[in-house]
């Protein structure tokens, strides 16, 4: 996918971000939550600030929050004005939006004070997920040396968050 890194197509792409965010009544951190990216990537794309690398997948789940097509922060960026998604269309997308990020527990919990303070249990609350993606690498015939390597880097993570959290008890796996 080729676009723009010029300033201003960013610039242009991120008052577009925000005007589209603040038509909906939303502020960023409740636009942030309603979508599925962190605040901080809300803020970015609506300063205009131009990737270094790739595509940052954040862009396509915030232009799929819009209500946008595919592809309409791309023709922004190269200059060409996208009519507004309708009302119409957004209650549509939002009725059929399919989940933009995994809908692990983790991924529902505001910040990272809140991580830290209810460490153990946002573990807890996680872990069966790691264990049933294990569970699903094996039922895919993946290499059963790569499953018990990353069962052994859980349990190492483990191991070492507890250490570093002072808990007496290992969360249960």
């Amino acid at each position: 996918m080729t676009w723009s890194r010029a300033p201003e197509a960013w610039i242009r792409l991120g008052e577009r971000i925000r005007t589209e965010r603040e038509r909906l009544g939303l502020s960023q951190e409740d636009f942030a939550e309603r979508v599925g990216v962190s605040p901080s990537s809300v803020l970015s794309a609506e300063q205009g600030r131009v990737p270094q690398r790739r595509w940052p997948y954040t862009l396509s789940t915030i232009e799929k929050g819009i209500g946008w097509a595919p592809g309409t922060m791309q023709a922004i960026l190269a200059g060409e004005e996208p009519a507004p998604p309708s009302q119409q269309e957004l209650g549509t997308a939002e009725q059929k939006r399919e989940p933009t990020r995994p809908e692990a527990p983790i991924f529902r919990f505001r910040t990272m004070g809140w991580i830290r303070e209810h460490g153990q249990e946002a573990l807890e609350e996680v872990l069966p997920d790691v264990e049933k993606f294990g569970f699903l690498c094996t039922a895919l015939d993946a290499p059963p040396s790569l499953v018990e390597a990353y069962e052994r880097a859980v349990q190492e993570l483990l191991d070492g968050v507890r250490e570093a959290q002072g808990w007496p008890e290992e969360p249960p796996m």
